[in-house]
């Protein structure tokens, strides 16, 4: 059976159309980084509390950084290991953005264990969320080459120390053909 996590307050269960995807990585950064790694400096920073929340990365800046340069303002999660080949992955997380309107959030990844970062998609506060209150169960779906090693980075790519998003909890699911739910019973 897939278990399914729901991160915010009063989250619904997933559609049952949701067995397919499975958990790749959860981590809700009560600990630390955990399964990230966030650049050392002032950049990237934990957070015990913000925001009524408990356990946070605190991202900012990001003057000049684009794909290749944007370790300074990121967390990455390197060569995650799959279970199984997977090509469709999907992205849940939560955050709270304190942005002016041309400051961008980024999705980057890479696969086969190499480290040549995609950028995968970016959001632009005020158009694409909402900026100062916290987005809860945001989802993104991408696509790769088909591979077994996938590493994930989050990116601020904003102009100024004072724009700031804080990372609450993410989730990594991976697409797959068959269920967990549902396997062929062999006499």
């Amino acid at each position: 059976m897939t278990e399914f996590y729901s991160f915010g307050r009063g989250a619904v269960p997933p559609p049952s159309d949701d067995a397919n995807w499975v958990n790749i990585l959860v981590e809700d950064f009560d600990d630390g980084y955990g399964s990230f790694n966030g650049a050392p400096g002032y950049d990237v920073i934990y957070k015990n509390t913000a925001f009524d929340r408990n356990g946070l990365i605190r991202i900012q800046d990001g003057r000049g950084t684009n794909v290749t340069t944007g370790d300074k303002s990121s967390i990455s999660a390197v060569n995650i290991p799959l279970h199984t080949f997977h090509s469709k992955f999907r992205i849940i997380f939560s955050f709270y953005a304190i942005f002016d309107a041309d400051d961008r959030f980024c999705l980057d990844y890479s696969v086969g264990g190499g480290i040549t970062w995609i950028e995968q998609k970016c959001w632009r506060g005020h158009e694409d969320f909402p900026n100062n209150m916290w987005v809860d169960d945001f989802q993104y779906e991408f696509w790769t080459s088909n591979t077994d090693k996938l590493s994930i980075r989050l990116r601020c790519a904003a102009d100024s120390n004072f724009d700031d998003i804080y990372i609450d909890k993410v989730n990594l699911q991976g697409w797959t053909n068959t269920p967990f739910s549902v396997f062929p019973l062999f006499n």
